[in-house]
């Protein structure tokens, strides 16, 4: 199987979305309360696994919720939020859509786990040859990060390599 978060890689611009409650809105009920609530949840819940939705919430004392997601344009933000069964329920607007440039802080999250199984940390080792090289580009394709710099030895015919490998979480 192969990972949503692909779908969403790090080299994705990052928007900010406003989004403002519609005529739908109960004013009387909290959040939890509105109509297709568990509907909702899970919809952002989905895009956030994938890695689409790095941070959404509530603004206090607004009408408005901001979102900041990562997609290839302002238009694919518009087209994923249209399928929220808030939005089709007049729940949500989307207001504003907007590129934004992180100046600083990081947005990277836990997000979902590596994909096919694969554990957290791994290290490759091998001789340090093309084949190796590849290894590690394939990983970091994958959304891997490098964890320090290689190891280097030699069993006495030819030179061997080791690299540490991470997936990426809030505290990496």
């Amino acid at each position: 199987m192969t990972s949503k978060r692909s779908t969403q890689s790090a080299q994705q611009p990052i928007f900010v979305v406003i989004r403002t409650r519609g005529p739908a809105w109960q004013e009387s009920q909290p959040l939890e309360g509105q109509a297709d609530w568990a509907a909702h949840a899970s919809f952002m819940d989905a895009l956030a696994e994938e890695g689409c939705v790095i941070f959404a919430g509530p603004l206090q004392g607004t009408s408005d919720a901001l979102i900041v997601m990562r997609a290839s344009s302002p238009d694919e933000v518009r087209s994923r939020l249209a399928t929220d069964p808030w939005t089709t329920s007049d729940l949500l607007r989307t207001t504003r859509v907007a590129a934004w440039t992180l100046r600083l802080g990081s947005v990277t999250s836990k997000g979902p786990a590596p994909p096919d199984g694969l554990p957290a940390y791994r290290v490759l080792t091998g001789p340090d040859d093309a084949a190796f090289c590849h290894r590690v580009s394939e990983a970091l394709s994958m959304g891997y990060r490098l964890h320090e710099g290689p190891s280097i030895t030699s069993n006495g015919e030819r030179v061997i390599v080791a690299q540490a490998l991470v997936w990426p979480t809030e505290e990496s």
